[in-house]
């Protein structure tokens, strides 16, 4: 936490765009006109979308002057250097206080943590850094939070909404503490904001949790897996006991041993299952009948640590990348392997439960269909050949567009280096899912080397190109 001595500090260091002489220009919406001292300020950090309309004309206060706008109440400190005159008052502290400390345990990935007490949410993060960050804004006094469909975190000088119902340059706006700070015999009443505001007392609430699904909670990983608890117990529309969190809605199932389950979030923001894939074989793989889908690799760890099919269902996807990240839909949850995060927090679930209650359809963004304006090719091998005079291999190739999601009717040539030459395949037509296979026997190869391949792609004008290689053990054939 800061002490008062450091806010003193921070105050004289505050990045604004004021200057020691107010410009001689007004600038003036709505019933009342900018002042000169503020025009300059307010035109560079966004304006009417940010700040909203002046609702009171330039005033003094206790010797500083002052204008009240919808969305917050802006000071000029002329005593302060050139470019750190003009600053927000600390209505976001004054209003709400500061909420209890968050350890950095509980700091989600992503999330920019200040003086061991709160963090910048991920959703806010670079709304906050492109206007300024602390200089403007000051420090986060809260968590983020819902409050009525929207997510909101409170700081020292503001408190930031996010509206994901409108269009993108509309998202990021301020809640309206300017309109409630100002007093009534100096501020136009018809001005002031229609929003309303989120109550005083509980900017940050602490739900309480019903005891068999807190307990659900704890035992498959609580923050780790479900992120934060996001409503008190409520009923669903089924009539079940629920309690939503940011990555999961559990409810209680007395048809199943632990008397928790989760909804099936996964399978609504896909739509529906894909079509079944192909077995993998490995021994970090496992595959499901029910929809005919493998989990593999760092998600299958993540999925056998924290409860398996009991909590997660059973996948409805193959895995596919998505902005860099690799993605897998299961019945009740969507997880996300991104391999720029530390191991221990590579595999992540997704946020379904928080845009659930937003009033939002999680994001299926990978099944958009759109015309690919490029591919990207994601190979391997099913598994290493232990006995290549007895096995066949395969060859795996996906083809996915720039958003992620599948391409199919791509043509895929397989190419395979062995001691006797190059062995060549080709798939006219990847499926609808973007798969296309290769199965063959080895018949030359040298026991314990590695095999290389190469596959390459084509889709209409674009191309591309992934590798790799496969162990063969065992002995050469006669």
């Amino acid at each position: 936490m800061l002490r008062k001595s450091a806010l003193i500090i921070l105050a004289f260091s505050l990045v604004a765009c004021g200057a020691a002489t107010p410009p001689p220009s007004e600038f003036t919406t709505g019933a009342f006109t900018i002042s000169p001292a503020f025009t300059g300020f307010y035109e560079s950090h966004g304006s009417l979308l940010l700040f909203g309309e002046p609702i009171s004309a330039e005033l003094d206060e206790n010797g500083v002057t002052v204008q009240y706008f919808q969305n917050a109440k802006l000071e000029y400190h002329p005593q302060l250097p050139d470019g750190n005159q003009i600053i927000l008052s600390s209505l976001g502290e004054a209003y709400y206080g500061r909420s209890p400390c968050v350890p950095p345990a509980g700091i989600e990935p992503n999330a920019l943590y200040f003086n061991d007490c709160h963090s910048v949410s991920p959703e806010f993060r670079a709304f906050f850094e492109e206007q300024g960050g602390v200089a403007f804004f000051g420090y986060p006094i809260s968590e983020r939070y819902i409050f009525n469909g929207w997510l909101a975190q409170n700081f020292e000088r503001a408190a930031i909404m996010w509206d994901g119902s409108k269009p993108v340059q509309y998202q990021f706006g301020l809640l309206p503490l300017g309109s409630l700070a100002c007093p009534a015999s100096r501020c136009d009443a018809g001005l002031r904001s229609a929003i309303p505001l989120p109550p005083v007392a509980t900017p940050t609430p602490e739900p309480t949790s019903a005891g068999s699904i807190s307990s659900f909670y704890i035992a498959h990983g609580g923050s780790r897996v479900f992120g934060l608890l996001l409503t008190s117990p409520r009923a669903g529309q089924d009539g079940a006991l629920e309690q939503v969190y940011e990555n999961a809605i559990l409810y209680q199932n007395p048809a199943i041993p632990e008397g928790v389950s989760l909804r099936p979030l996964g399978l609504k923001a896909l739509g529906a299952p894909e079509l079944p894939a192909a077995k993998l074989n490995g021994p970090n793989t496992i595959f499901f009948t029910g929809y005919g889908h493998n989990v593999s690799y760092a998600m299958y760890d993540f999925f056998k640590a924290y409860g398996g099919e009991v909590v997660f269902g059973q996948p409805v996807s193959e895995w596919r990348i998505v902005d860099n990240h690799f993605v897998q839909y299961f019945e009740n949850a969507v997880l996300t392997l991104r391999l720029d995060m530390p191991p221990d927090q590579s595999v992540q679930m997704v946020n379904p439960g928080r845009q659930a209650l937003l009033g939002q359809s999680p994001s299926a963004s990978a099944l958009r269909s759109v015309p690919p304006q490029m591919l990207i090719l994601v190979t391997e091998p099913v598994y290493d050949v232990l006995s290549p005079v007895d096995e066949q291999q395969t060859l795996k190739a996906r083809v996915l567009d720039e958003n992620g999601a599948p391409v199919a009717g791509a043509k895929a040539a397989f190419v395979v280096q062995t001691p006797g030459g190059n062995m060549e395949y080709v798939v006219d037509a990847t499926d609808a899912q973007g798969y296309a296979s290769y199965s063959f026997a080895l018949t030359s190869f040298t026991p314990g080397n590695f095999m290389l391949y190469e596959v390459t792609v084509s889709y209409d004008r674009l191309s591309a190109k992934s590798g790799g290689s496969f162990v063969t053990w065992g002995n050469p054939s006669p």
